[in-house]
């Protein structure tokens, strides 16, 4: 009876946050492409109405080749009949023992979870 209870709490884990549909997921994946300077994959992860991060802060991302030290989701909302998630993720650039924290806001619609707004701080 256990093992089934730990199944079920790790797979709702895994749908709200860090499998790779998850709002965790989804938030690894878009720093990613950020890092890769994939800005077709940038597109696809960004909700539609939200605009994607500019050629400028792309090429420094990819430049600086950035590595995801953690991620965790850090609220979870409903408005109406629409699901929010913020999330943190701590990345460092190669070569450098400082990290930046960036927080992603997504919103969860038919394509999944996609990314509504991007900040670094």
């Amino acid at each position: 009876m256990a093992v089934l209870g730990l199944g079920y709490l790790g797979y709702t884990q895994f749908l709200a946050g860090g499998g790779p549909g998850g709002a965790e997921g989804v938030a690894r994946d878009y720093v990613k492409a950020l890092d890769d300077g994939d800005r077709e994959k940038l597109q696809e992860l960004t909700a539609q109405g939200a605009s994607t991060p500019g050629q400028l802060m792309v090429s420094s991302y990819e430049a600086a080749d950035v590595s995801i030290e953690s991620s965790e989701v850090l609220s979870e909302e409903t408005q109406g009949e629409m699901e929010f998630a913020t999330v943190q993720v701590v990345a460092s650039a190669s070569g450098s023992e400082e990290t930046s924290t960036l927080r992603l806001t997504l919103r969860k619609g038919e394509n999944g979870w996609r990314v509504v707004q991007f900040s670094q701080g």
